[in-house]
């Protein structure tokens, strides 16, 4: 008698399972894409809120600053031109002839 050989057939289940691995390898690559893509994204927001973070610290210490009385007196001075009751206010003519000299204007 003859001895059989194995046949080995393409079946339908051999299909379906290549689909399903198929299936899974490219889910796979996508869901890794979109992680790397959601790192980045992570890493760049965490940078922002960083920057941000940094700028309330700024602005927190200006408000600070600006309700101290070295801050008002500053400010009376240069933008009001006010002067403390007992000053004496000397203005230097040779630089104004300089400036007015080179065309610059107060």
């Amino acid at each position: 008698m003859r001895e059989r050989k194995p046949r080995r057939r393409f079946r339908i289940s051999h299909f379906f399972i290549l689909a399903v691995v198929i299936y899974l390898g490219i889910t796979f690559f996508k869901q890794q894409r979109l992680i790397k893509a959601f790192e980045s994204e992570k890493i760049q927001k965490q940078e922002e809120v960083k920057k941000l973070n940094s700028e309330v610290a700024d602005i927190e210490e200006k408000l600070k600053y600006t309700d101290s009385l070295e801050y008002i007196e500053k400010m009376a001075r240069e933008e009001l031109k006010m002067v403390m009751p007992d000053e004496i206010i000397y203005i230097d003519t040779n630089k104004i002839k300089d400036k007015s000299s080179k065309g610059i204007d107060n």
